[in-house]
This record gives C-alpha cells, sequence and structure tokens, in this order.
C-alpha cells in the first residue's frame, strides 16, 4: 500500500531521531572501551618506583622539561606555575619553563605611564596633559587604581577588603525596587553585608571617587556621572590626606599599586619563582619572546615586530631546555595536571621509548564552571565526556593532538623541525607531520588535566572558529606534504575530512530536524500513527535520556569545579542546576562554529590570526 507524504515525512523524521540516538549511544561504548583498555590499567606508581626501574634498566630516570606559553596570563599563571612545582616526580629530573611575550610588557609599559599620569593629575586637582583616548581596559584600571589608592588612605589597616567593597558596591547594579524608589543601587547584598560599618566608609570613599573632575580625562565618558557625586561629611579630609603626601611619593605609591593590582604575566612569573626559591622544587625557568622573533625553531631575530602565537612562542622556549632533557611536556596556562602524571610519562617511556614518543592526555575544560553561561557549561562538561571516553578511541583513526596535557620526544620535536608558528591549530598539524615524517603515533594518557572553557558564547565561538579553521589548514597542508608516503597521505587526508568537514555538515543538517518537525507538525504534514503508539513513546523518551546524561556528566566532574567561584545562596546554585535545561538550544549551537568556518573559507574570509583565549581569573591559592 503506497504511503501518503504525512506518513513518509514522518517516517523520514523518525528514522533521523533514531539515527542519531544510536550516534549518541556510543558513548556508552567508548566508556566501556576507555576504561578496559586505559583507565582500568593505571598502575600503581611512586617515585621510589620508578627509581628502581630506572635502575634496572641501568639508566638514569627521564628528564623532562615542562614548557607553558603565557601572554597576558597574568589571572591565572601563580596557580598553575604553584600546582606544577608539586608534581610527583624527582624535583632534580624535571623543569618548568614559563614563556611569556616580550611585546605585553611594551604594552604594559606604556599604558601604564599613561594611567598613571592621568590618576595623579585626577588626585592632585590638576588639569591631566593626557590627550590619548583610553582604552575599555585602561578605563577600568584607572578607576580600580583610584578606588583602591582612595581605600588605602581611608583605611590602612585593611585597604584591600575595603577596595573589593567598593568594587562591589561600585559596579552593583539598582534593583527594579531600588529604581522605583529612586535609590543609588548601592545598598549592601547578603555578599556584602557582613561589613557593617564600613559600607558607609565605602560609600564615602565612591563619593570621592566620582567627585574627580573626569571632564579633564580624555576618552573618560561618563565614568564621573554618578548620583554619588553629592557631597558627604568625610569626603574633604579624605582627599586632603591623599593630596598631602608629597608628589613623588604619591607617584610612587600609584605605580605600585597599579603593578599590585594588575601585574603583568612576567610579573607574576617572578613573583612566584622567588616565593619558590627556598622550597625543594623543580627549577623554574621564565624566558620571554622577543617582539621580532620569527617564531621558527631555531629560527632568528628580524628587527620588525613579528604576530604572536603559541607555536612561536612554543618554538622560542625549546631553546632553554635543559641538555639533558629527553621529553617536554606541554600545558596551557590554566592547566592542573594529575600529579602522577610525570611518573606515568616516565614509567612508560622507560619500558617502551620507540612506541612512546607522544603521549596525549585528556582535558576537562570544566574549571571555570560556576562563572560560564549555560551554553558554555553544557559545552565544558561534554567536551570533558569525549576527552575522557571518546578520545582513546580517536586515536585508532587520527594522530591527534591537543596541545595541551601533552608529552613529547625532544628528539622527536627536532626531527621534525618543532611547531608550525603560522597556523591556527599547530597541535593538530605536528600531530599529522610527525606520523607522516616518522611514523610516530600518539598514545593516550589516562591522566587527565583540569581547565578552562570559555565564559560566554562569544568567545566560545572565537576559539570553536579558530579549531576549525585550524583544521581546514591542516587538511590542506597534509595534501600538499611532500617526501611522504601518498597512501599514508590519502588515508589521513579522507580520516581528516571525514572527522572533519563530512562530520561538521552532518550534525549542523542534523540540528535543523527538530525545528522543521516542529513546523510540519503545526501544518498538520506528520502523521504519527505510520507507528506504533509505544514506539511513539520510546521516541519521546530519547530527551530524557539526553538530559539524565548531561545531569550525569554534571555530577562526575563536578569535583573539577573551582569551588571559590560558586555562587552564594541556593537560588543561585539552583540557576547553575537549572541551566543544563538549555541542553536542546545548546545542542543547535554547538556546531555553528565549524559550519561557519566552512562558509568562510569557500568565499577566501576565514580567520588568518591566533587570537588567544580570555581567561577567567582565579584566586591565588
Amino acid at each position: 500500500m503506497d504511503m501518503d507524504i504525512e506518513r513518509t515525512l514522518y517516517l523520514l523524521v523518525f528514522t533521523t531521531y533514531v539515527t542519531f540516538f544510536c550516534l549518541f549511544l556510543r558513548f556508552y561504548f567508548w566508556k566501556k572501551y576507555s576504561e578496559k583498555k586505559y583507565w582500568g590499567k593505571r598502575p600503581s606508581l611512586s617515585v621510589a618506583g620508578i627509581k628502581d626501574l630506572a635502575s634496572e634498566m641501568g639508566r638514569e630516570l627521564p628528564f623532562i622539561s615542562i614548557l607553558v606559553p603565557a601572554k597576558n596570563e597574568s589571572d591565572v599563571i601563580e596557580n598553575t606555575v604553584r600546582h606544577l612545582s608539586k608534581l610527583k616526580y624527582p624535583e632534580d629530573r624535571y623543569e618548568i619553563i614559563v614563556i611569556t611575550d616580550e611585546k605585553e610588557k611594551i604594552a604594559a609599559k606604556a599604558s601604564r605611564k599613561k594611567i598613571l599620569s592621568v590618576a595623579l593629575s585626577l588626585l592632585s586637582g590638576r588639569k591631566s596633559r593626557s590627550k590619548q583616548p583610553f582604552s575599555t581596559e585602561e578605563a577600568h584600571q584607572l578607576e580600580s587604581l583610584l578606588l583602591f589608592v582612595l581605600a588605602s588612605f581611608a583605611q590602612e589597616d585593611d585597604a584591600e577588603g575595603l577596595y573589593e567593597l567598593c568594587e562591589t558596591l561600585k559596579d552593583k547594579k539598582p534593583s527594579w525596587r531600588e529604581r522605583r524608589k529612586g535609590e543609588d543601587g548601592t545598598s549592601p547584598n547578603a555578599s556584602v553585608s557582613s561589613w557593617g560599618s564600613n559600607i558607609a566608609l565605602a560609600r564615602n570613599v565612591l563619593k570621592v571617587f566620582y567627585g574627580l573632575d573626569w571632564s579633564t580625562v580624555a576618552g573618560a565618558g561618563d565614568i564621573g556621572h554618578s548620583p554619588l557625586a553629592s557631597p558627604a561629611s568625610g569626603e574633604g579630609s579624605l582627599l586632603a590626606r591623599v593630596r598631602s603626601l608629597p608628589r613623588k611619593e604619591l607617584a610612587r605609591f600609584l605605580d605600585e599599586s597599579l603593578v599590585r593590582l594588575f601585574p603583568t604575566t612576567q610579573e607574576v612569573v617572578e613573583k612566584v619563582a622567588v616565593s619558590l626559591g627556598g622550597m625543594p622544587t623543580p627549577r623554574i625557568k621564565h624566558v620571554s619572546v622577543p617582539y621580532d622573533f620569527d617564531g621558527s625553531l631555531h629560527g632568528r631575530l628580524t628587527g620588525r615586530v613579528v604576530k604572536s602565537t603559541k607555536g612561536r612562542a612554543l618554538n622560542w622556549g625549546l631553546r632553554f631546555v635543559d641538555p639533558r632533557c629527553e621529553i617536554c611536556g606541554f600545558y596551557d596556562a590554566e592547566s592542573r595536571p594529575h600529579t602522577d602524571v610525570l611518573m606515568f610519562v616516565a614509567y612508560r617511556y622507560l619500558l617502551d621509548p620507540q612506541e612512546c614518543r607522544i603521549f596525549q592526555g585528556p582535558v576537562f575544560q570544566v574549571r571555570n564552571f560556576y562563572k560560564m553561561s549555560p551554553f558554555c557549561r553544557i559545552a565544558s562538561l561534554y567536551q570533558a565526556v569525549a576527552h575522557d571516553w571518546y578520545l582513546p578511541w580517536l586515536f585508532k583513526t587520527l594522530p591527534f593532538v591537543g596541545g595541551t596535557n601533552l608529552f613529547v620526544e625532544r628528539r622527536l620535536l627536532e626531527e621534525v623541525g618543532g611547531w608550525d608558528h603560522n597556523i591556527l591549530t599547530e597541535d593538530l598539524e605536528f600531530g599529522t607531520r610527525a606520523y607522516l615524517l616518522k611514523g610516530a603515533w600518539p598514545q593516550y594518557l589516562p591522566y587527565h588535566s583540569s581547565e578552562q572553557t570559555p565564559p560566554n558564547f562569544r568567545a566560545f565561538f572565537r576559539q570553536r572558529l579558530r579549531w576549525a579553521t585550524g583544521h581546514l589548514q591542516v587538511v590542506s597542508k597534509v595534501a600538499d606534504l611532500r617526501f611522504v608516503s601518498e597512501k599514508e597521505q590519502r588515508e589521513l587526508t579522507f580520516r581528516l575530512i571525514v572527522k572533519g568537514q563530512f562530520e561538521w555538515i552532518v550534525y549542523q543538517a542534523a540540528t535543523f530536524v527538530p525545528p522543521i518537525a516542529l513546523f510540519l507538525q503545526f501544518r498538520h504534514l506528520l502523521d504519527e500513527t505510520v507507528v506504533p503508539p509505544v514506539v511513539r513513546l520510546i521516541l519521546a523518551g530519547f530527551s530524557v535520556v539526553y538530559l539524565s546524561f548531561t545531569f550525569y556528566a554534571f555530577l562526575r566532574y563536578r569535583q573539577y569545579f573551582d569551588s571559590t567561584l560558586k555562587p552564594d545562596g541556593v537560588m543561585r546554585n539552583l540557576f547553575v542546576v537549572l541551566g543544563l535545561f538549555a541542553l536542546p538550544l545548546a545542542a543547535f549551537l554547538f556546531p555553528i562554529p565549524y559550519t561557519w568556518a566552512l562558509v568562510l573559507k569557500s568565499f577566501g574570509k576565514e580567520p588568518k590570526v591566533w587570537v588567544k583565549t580570555p581567561r577567567t581569573r582565579e584566586r591565588p591559592a
């Protein structure tokens, strides 16, 4: 019997839903595979044990150099260096090399000069001579500097606490009740109510702050426009105390305060290195990439500014590894690897150095979970699941290298010419080149590293767009690579396309099925009677399975969340959990950056510049 159009359309929709549910069920297969082959076979290791193993083999423990590229990473780098210095491995057999960028220091010097000049003029009551407009970040730093200095003069014994209270009150937006009553929106909320009498002191500091003559500052806009600008008791005495300080001393205090509030990555690294100097820790090296370094391994200084990329920084850092180094480890500036990771890498390398030339471990990018948007929270959970269970299976078809929680034999790095500093995904490109040139295939490292996910969709989109564009660059480069096996070249190109362009298009197309089905249902163009009622009930249950799995992932990876970022109050925590119900919308948005990369590539408009991923600020441990 011929089916009518309504039944045919419903069968197409039904088949699509079932197909993708079956694809989703692969997670459980991958889980079993990864646990049986890797996670369930982790050996029981100790420093004494691997020392004995090396002794039995008549050699020393492998010396490991950990490289951490860090440009504009002052918000996170301190905790990372401290964590890396506590890994379970003999302190004399590994080192930490933090690679900063000279351009950050140069930019900070120019910016600070402008900020200090304006701040000194505002506090001393003189007209600012600076005519240069302020960027958004410079305006923020100027505001924070002035608040901190005023708080220091208002309350010397706890200047930082008063400053934080001022920042909280300044940034607090009035509620609808306060707007109705015409209040200024600075009434204390639950997070600051414990300050008691300091609320009044903070308000007085804010009155002085807003009462400064902001009209003399180029690009300041409406910073000084606030209902708090009305005079108050104590205002004159506070400003008088500030202006009573000799100008040179005030300038020095401003300079010290600005460095304290907004240090460069270089300053933070140097401070941490000094603080760890008297402790039994590995050697910490700090190197800075010259502004004119061309980016190639063993490259030269050009005398002109060269754009910054991660590959460029890593190639510079490789110049400074210890001569004894056999293995190079790579971590991002906010990484927190498992403390046993070096012991495992050394253990496997001792047993099979020819096979274990590259180790790639999973990355759980969930640490700033409480500071993400609902979409990014869901994305971070599924990315963690993929690295936890799917990555071991992916290694059966692709030489995937992720760039962090990565260990590479130093000799291999030299043999293949280091990192490609011109490509947007230098990590994936390195993995493919190492395989085609030297036959090196990555091994799965069953030790995680916790990291961050971009906190909002815009940052997430830019990061994934860079990844997708870099993937397309790698496909083109692999196809054009010379002096390699043509068979392996064709096979790898095909696998990259399947795992890249093909899957992106398929998943993006699948996201349009639910809205199309809703539209067809609304127009009465679907006849669901073509399948039995019990089957339709099972189909409706798919959504419950997806949502339940999301909550399972939330509970599984919650131990890696930064608890210091957890919001106050039951309701705010409830909203975090309720955000997981945005899964259907998130699933629609996941493939968009990858699809957009294909569109841009087809028009020759794809991104050409490497863009750093923004971080969530972390409190020093």
